[in-house]
């Protein structure tokens, strides 16, 4: 089968990360807008009396509880294609350590050069190294940018620890009962960790135990929860060929929805009527979420071309989207507001979704133009 006929053939592969899996393809591109519009943020919500709380509410519920699903599934993808890759090759972990590693301090170095490119010009909330690790901030990805706030090269460090946390723990995570236990102590850990940051140490104190028990947004234990879910799922899914595949496990799909949509009303329920107790990345509806699309994913059978051309840049337009938000930000600045006496002071900025269809366009763009050239490719390919 070729391209032409939607469907991705066993010749197409590059060598690195790439699957023959369509709806693979099509959770990638989802994944990606997801994270464009989080970051980029084309409505920006507010709550500041009931009737704008009222009509902003869906946004700000959508970007906590939708949005924030892409980076999620990110790493339930590559856990997946790490397990998938593992039962074929055994010397595959080598390799893709090899790879995380270069692809990390290529992106990394890249921070730290656009940080001193806005260090040097002054611009306005540049801030110095001074005061901080500089091991910390290199194992983030870097030092965060005016505007746009922190790196996102955090995902490629973090797949690192967990790649090598996959390899030594997936002999132990065979038996279902095993699975089920793993994920159940994942998901509990995410509310219990900060209680008991909040139970034994001040907001002033710090410590390194401290720091674990934050689950900051960044922590890879907010994402360890996807190495039994990536093992589940290829035992589930027989890649037997091309044209022929086998799904095991049909009604898991049912109960994963229905565990799916009742941890997230009740986490809604708790974002309305408190502040949030938990960080971005640790709440128990969103390893779930990510789940349920994967499981929808491995039942698609064919990817249009428009969709596995999109795909195979992702890695490019991760790295790079929050660039080009800050360079757009530079040019574009806030609109006047459009505002009633209904909304009060509740910001309707109509630059945020000009500069959502530029940053994307842009975005995209670079990666495709970096993507033809030989020397750049490995690094957004």
């Amino acid at each position: 089968m070729s391209l032409a006929k939607n469907n991705l053939s066993e010749d197409m592969q590059p060598a690195f990360g790439r699957t023959k899996i369509p709806g693979i393809e099509w959770m990638r591109v989802l994944a990606i807008t997801l994270v464009l519009v989080l970051h980029a943020k084309p409505i920006s919500p507010c709550k500041n009396s009931s009737v704008p709380f009222l009509f902003f509410y869906p946004i700000a519920a959508f970007y906590d509880f939708v949005a924030c699903l892409g980076v999620p599934l990110f790493f339930l993808i590559s856990m997946f294609l790490l397990e998938k890759r593992l039962q074929q090759e055994r010397d595959y972990l080598g390799a893709r350590l090899k790879r995380l590693l270069v692809l990390f301090f290529f992106w990394t170095a890249i921070q730290f050069l656009i940080w001193g490119l806005t260090l040097v010009s002054g611009l306005e909330g540049s801030e110095s190294l001074a005061g901080h690790s500089l091991l910390a901030t290199v194992l983030v990805g870097g030092p965060s940018l005016p505007m746009v706030g922190d790196s996102v090269i955090y995902f490629i460090s973090d797949l690192v620890l967990l790649t090598a946390f996959h390899f030594l723990v997936r002999g132990y995570l065979r038996t279902k009962k095993a699975r089920i236990m793993a994920i159940v102590l994942c998901v509990v850990f995410f509310p219990l960790g900060p209680l008991c940051k909040s139970l034994l140490f001040s907001k002033e104190q710090y410590s390194p135990l401290a720091g674990f028990l934050g689950m900051e947004y960044y922590s890879p234990l907010n994402f360890l929860v996807f190495i039994p879910i990536a093992i589940w799922l290829n035992e589930s899914y027989l890649g037997l060929s091309n044209a022929r595949r086998v799904w095991r496990g049909g009604s898991r799909l049912q109960v994963l929805i229905g565990v799916y949509l009742l941890l997230l009303m009740g986490e809604i329920g708790v974002r309305l009527f408190t502040d949030m107790p938990f960080r971005v990345y640790a709440r128990p509806s969103l390893p779930f979420g990510a789940w349920v699309l994967m499981e929808i994913a491995l039942r698609i059978r064919s990817a249009p071309l428009w969709v596995i051309k999109a795909s195979s840049l992702t890695l490019g337009v991760f790295a790079i989207h929050k660039y080009w938000i800050l360079v757009v930000k530079l040019f574009i600045p806030d609109l006047p507001i459009i505002s009633a006496e209904m909304f009060q002071s509740c910001r309707i900025d109509a630059a945020d979704p000009i500069r959502l269809f530029l940053v994307a366009g842009l975005t995209y763009a670079t990666a495709k133009v970096l993507a033809r050239l030989s020397v750049f490719r490995p690094f957004v390919s």
